[in-house]
This record gives C-alpha cells, structure tokens and sequence, in this order.
C-alpha cells in the first residue's frame, strides 16, 4: 500500500479487503503521512505491525522547520506538511526518522517510494521501458514495487515486475476508490493486481473540519480533500494556478477563487 496521506478511513478500508486474502505481509510504500488524520495513520499502522519507507511528504513535515530547509517549505504552499508537522508527537517524528529509502519485504521484492536516487522520481505509463529499466537497474529484485504518483500501473520489462500500487488514500484517476497493489507468487512466477476498494469520505471531511488540517492548511490542504473526496487532480492544477495568476494571493483567497472557478463550493 502506498500513499494514504493521512486517510484514515480509506486505509482501514484497504486493510479490512487485504485481509481477506491472508497475507504473508503488509507494508507501506511511503507518503503515509501529510493529511487530516496522520497521527491516527501511524498509530493504526504501529499498532497492526506494518511497516514501510520512506515518501516525499514523510521528508517534507521531518525537514519542514529545520534551518536548512528550501525555503519555500516554510510558506503557506506548505502549510499542511507544517500542520501535520505539529499534530504529530515526539515519537511519531521519531519513527519517521527511522524510515528506510528501500525496503526488502521478500528475497524478490523491493519497496522505494519513487526511486533510490528522489522520492519524487517515478515512473508512469508514458515512461518508456528503457527508462524504467535504468530508474531501478541499481535494485536487484524480480519486482520493484513503488508509489508517489497516485496512479496503478502494473508493467512486466525483461521478466522483472514493476508495480506503482496506487495510492490508498489520494486516488487521480478519477475514482475515488482506495486503492493498493497484492502480490502473489505462484511457482516462482510473480503476479499483481491492483485492487480498489471503497469507503466512506465522510469522516474524512470530519477530521479535515475538526481537527485544524482545513483551518491552519489552507487552500493547499482544502484542495488534497476534495482529492480525497473525488479522485480527481485538484492539488497540481491549483498550486499551477495560483503561482501564475495571484501569487500574491493568500492560499485560502486563491483556493476559493479556483474552486468556484470549478464550479464547486469551497469547503473554507
């Protein structure tokens, strides 16, 4: 699984479908963290013993407030990552640390978020075969098993597997199902399907008006839930828009104005 973005019910929703299979292992591909619920995310995840490595947003809200920073870490474009920052205690920051790049879940497989060299590397339907190919030729496994884009793709090169599961909780294909990969390996030969699945957003919605990640976000983490709600790319469209038509603008000024421009109320 990969992804869930501080999901909470989209996760336990994934997890309650996996389970049906009887899994050998669960584990968790990166960005777990960076929305409405993350504490609750690391806790439910720590408390069912699944594990994982390291994202983008894990590397955003541990570096967020150091002095080295990039700078525009510390603006308002990255208001949820210094919420979530701060919703977090001591010992989740702690875990996070601790969080490899890569992980080996099976003697085959390799977990990596985006790919060894950035988190925010990946690979994509349009990426050529060839390309794939160098992105992981430094991870020796019959299956790379990745996520950062939000989109499932499945891809078979030369006889190794590559597996972007998707995401659980921030699905951009339009459908806001949950979504995340099962592996399976039937007499030596490795297989994956992508399996959705779904929930309900309402206590998404809950979290995201009770407990600040709306309030102090902003206009970035108001458009990651209507993601959430909708399955559709708000977040990329937004930020774009905004840096080239009203930088100057708050980010709750410039997220109302966008949304209306989508036609949808906004949700601050």
């Amino acid at each position: 699984m990969s992804d869930a973005h501080g999901n909470l019910a989209a996760l336990e929703a994934a997890l309650a479908d996996a389970r049906t299979f009887c899994p050998d292992l669960i584990a968790h591909v990166g960005d777990m963290v960076n929305g409405p619920s993350s504490a609750g995310v690391m806790d439910y995840l720590s408390a069912e013993g699944i594990g994982g490595v390291l994202g983008n947003h894990e590397e955003y809200v541990l570096r967020c407030e150091e002095p080295d920073a990039p700078p525009l870490w510390k603006t308002d474009r990255f208001a949820p990552a210094q919420w979530t920052r701060r919703s977090l205690t001591s010992e989740h920051l702690a875990t996070l640390g601790t969080w490899p790049i890569t992980r080996r879940v099976h003697p085959d497989v390799v977990l990596v978020h985006g790919t060894t060299r950035s988190l925010r590397e990946d690979f994509r339907a349009e990426t050529p075969d060839r390309t794939v190919q160098a992105l992981y030729e430094d991870l020796d496994a019959g299956v790379v098993a990745v996520g950062h884009t939000h989109l499932a793709l499945v891809r078979k090169i030369a006889g190794k597997l590559y597996v972007n599961v998707g995401s659980t909780g921030i699905t951009l294909d339009d459908d806001p199902r949950a979504s995340y990969g099962l592996l399976t390996c039937r007499r030596g030969v490795w297989e994956a399907v992508i399996r959705r699945v779904p929930y309900s957003t309402t206590p998404v919605l809950v979290a995201a008006r009770n407990d600040g990640w709306l309030s102090e976000g902003g206009g970035v983490a108001a458009a990651m839930v209507h993601e959430m709600l909708t399955g559709t790319n708000w977040t990329t469209p937004f930020l774009l828009w905004w840096g080239r038509t009203c930088p100057k603008s708050s980010s709750i000024d410039a997220y109302r104005t966008f949304a209306r421009m989508r036609q949808i109320e906004p949700l601050i």
